[in-house]
C-alpha cells in the first residue's frame, strides 16, 4: 500500500468526519437529539482513528488535526446546546426555556465539567448532560496529548540547547525518527530495511532534513548534528 493510497485515504475519512459534526449540529437544532449525537460519537471516532495515521504520514499534519479536534469540541458543545434550548434547564426559579446564549454557556460549563451550579438538567437531560462530560473529558485529554506531543517533538538535544550546550539552536535544526510500526501499528523488521555496519556515521543536513552517510569523502558541515547506528545481533 502506497503513501499516495493512504494519504486518499485518510483525507477521504478525515472530509467525512468533518461532514458527520456540521450535520450533527443541523440536526441538532431540529430537535434530532440522539441522531445528532449518534453523528457526533461517528466523527469524533474518525478523527481519532486518523491521528495517528496522519502524523505517521508527515508531522506537518499536526496543525490539521489540531484544527479538526478544535472543530469537534465547538461541534460538540453547540450539539449540546442546542438540546438544552429544546428540551430546557432548570434554575432557582424552576423549569425554564432558556435562550441560545444561556444553552451554550451551561453547555460549556457541563463540556469543561466546571458546574457552577446556577443551571441544572432537567429530570429528562440528566444522561444527556453526564454523556457531555464524558464527551469533554476524553477531548480535553486529547487536546492536552497533542500539546504535549508537539513540545516532545520540538524539544532538541540537550547539547544543543541554547544555554546548556557548547552549540546554539539557529531556527533551523529539525530531526526525523525511524518509524518502527506501519500505518495500522504492525511491528517492521528494522534489519530488513537497509545493512548498516556497526561503524556508520551520519549528519542531519539542516537544508532537506535527511541524514547523509559520512565517508572519506564526504565534507561535514560545521556544528552539524550527528550520529552513529548500531544494531543488536538479536
Amino acid at each position: 500500500m502506497g503513501w499516495q493510497f493512504t494519504l486518499a485515504k485518510s483525507f477521504e475519512k478525515l472530509t467525512l468526519a468533518i461532514i458527520l459534526l456540521s450535520v450533527a449540529m443541523v440536526v441538532s437544532y431540529y430537535n434530532w437529539l440522539w441522531t445528532g449525537l449518534v453523528l457526533l460519537l461517528i466523527g469524533t471516532y474518525f478523527i481519532v482513528l486518523l491521528i495517528p495515521i496522519l502524523l505517521t504520514l508527515s508531522r506537518e499534519f499536526f496543525k490539521w488535526i489540531l484544527c479538526c479536534w478544535f472543530y469537534q469540541s465547538l461541534s460538540s458543545i453547540v450539539c449540546f446546546a442546542y438540546s438544552y434550548k429544546n428540551y430546557g434547564l432548570m434554575s432557582q426559579k424552576g423549569y425554564f426555556i432558556p435562550d441560545f446564549t444561556t444553552a451554550i454557556y451551561f453547555s460549556i460549563t457541563t463540556f469543561t465539567t466546571l458546574g457552577y451550579g446556577d443551571f441544572a438538567p432537567t429530570i429528562n437531560m440528566r444522561i444527556v448532560t453526564s454523556l457531555e462530560v464524558l464527551m469533554g473529558m476524553v477531548s480535553t485529554a486529547f487536546l492536552f496529548a497533542l500539546i504535549w506531543f508537539w513540545c516532545q517533538e520540538n524539544i532538541i538535544p540537550e547539547e544543543l540547547t541554547w544555554l546548556d550546550g557548547e552549540r546554539r539552536f539557529d531556527g533551523t535544526l529539525h530531526s526525523s525518527r525511524v518509524r518502527i510500526k506501519d500505518f495500522y501499528g504492525v511491528e517492521k523488521n528494522l534489519k530488513k530495511w537497509k545493512i548498516l555496519k556497526d561503524d556508520d556515521q551520519f549528519y542531519l543536513d539542516s537544508k532537506t532534513g535527511e541524514w547523509i552517510q559520512i565517508t572519506k569523502d564526504t565534507i561535514v558541515p560545521e556544528n552539524s548534528l550527528q550520529m552513529g547506528v548500531k544494531y543488536d545481533d538479536d
